[in-house]
């Protein structure tokens, strides 16, 4: 019997140490910097939430392959636009679901790319009001054959509980201070107060409005016009896009990618997934003075990071703290930026 359990110590510990330098391996094959070819362009795909943070995770990346956070964004555009390698962009954009602040601040990494002078093509198969919001940012608009655009105005809505806590015999009971402060509305009214619409109907006036505003500078159209366009036409074929002066063109994505070809010249591909790994002191950025970014990237909690079934993932206090105490400490670093994609906590 007690032969038995040394082969089973045995087994366990043989492959717990295959794990471990699978693991390695793994870690080592996808982290390896990329091969960048002369005449490329870079290829940025951007759907749904777009995280402003997520750990390296070598398992991960292997099964289901890289996607791309806020940082690999800033850090892709940022060194292609130094990068003779890369002659310019590709964004593929669709079906977003970030907020208007990453929105916003895509638009500026946009424009602060074009800087360089290389241009950014934005290429849509079937875009909705944020994906073409971003698009505009670019240097050119192309839209598949056979897809759509649909611009349409904003709305929002919100679910009250207090009917269903009743029927279960739950009451609410939550301290309210401040005529603004609704977060438990939903579990203590059935309707939204006039303080809420007001809130909320501002916060809609505000986004509508930035969209009217960057839509008219990037297209060169009268504001009235695009908000024609949003309240009384909304769908767009690729050929009235055109002729409202909404995109530049028809092409498939490879039609898109020729027009950074020179002299007829093969082009090469790279994604940002793995463009973003490159080393930048190969393009002469120097990195010896740094500056730290920390990201608070979920509900506040104290303790360690971690994750909840109801608030999802979770930003411990104890790690925060510990943090920006190491980068304080470290004489490498010139300064600390500070990023929160928070509710609150």
């Amino acid at each position: 019997m007690k032969r038995f359990f040394i082969w089973v110590a045995i087994i366990l510990f043989v492959f717990l140490l295959f794990i471990f330098i699978s693991y390695l391996f793994i870690d080592a094959l996808v982290d390896t910097e990329p091969v960048i070819s002369q005449n490329s362009y870079l290829r940025i795909t951007l759907s749904g939430s777009i995280p402003e943070y997520q750990p390296h995770d070598a398992f991960e990346e292997y099964l289901r392959g890289r996607s791309l956070d806020m940082s690999q964004i800033r850090t892709s555009l940022k060194y292609a636009a130094r990068d003779d390698r890369i002659k310019g962009v590709v964004l593929r954009i669709g079906l977003l679901r970030t907020g208007f602040a990453k929105m916003s601040e895509l638009q500026q990494i946009i424009a602060n790319f074009r800087l360089s002078g290389k241009k950014i093509l934005a290429h849509l198969d079937y875009g909705l009001t944020r994906d073409y919001y971003l698009a505009t940012a670019c240097d050119s608009i192309y839209v598949t054959p056979g897809g759509n655009l649909f611009l349409t105005g904003m709305a929002a809505e919100i679910t009250f509980y207090k009917g269903l806590f009743a029927k279960i015999g739950v009451e609410a009971d939550f301290e309210h201070v401040g005529e603004y402060k609704n977060a438990p509305d939903v579990y203590t009214r059935q309707t939204m107060s006039d303080n809420q619409k007001m809130v909320i109907n501002e916060i809609l006036d505000a986004r509508y409005n930035e969209i009217i505003r960057s839509i008219a500078q990037h297209r060169g159209l009268d504001k009235e016009k695009v908000k024609y366009f949003i309240e009384d036409v909304s769908g767009f074929s690729p050929e009235s896009a055109i002729e409202s002066g909404l995109i530049d063109g028809i092409k498939y994505e490879d039609e898109v990618r020729d027009l950074f070809k020179e002299d007829n010249n093969h082009i090469n591909y790279v994604s940002a997934e793995d463009y973003s790994r490159i080393d930048p002191s190969s393009l002469g950025i120097d990195e010896n003075e740094r500056i730290a970014v920390i990201y608070c990237a979920g509900t506040m909690t104290g303790g360690e990071d971690g994750s909840d079934p109801y608030f999802g993932k979770t930003v411990g206090s104890s790690r925060m703290i510990r943090d920006l105490r190491r980068a304080a400490d470290s004489p490498l670093i010139k300064a600390i930026i500070l990023r929160i994609d928070s509710p609150g906590g």
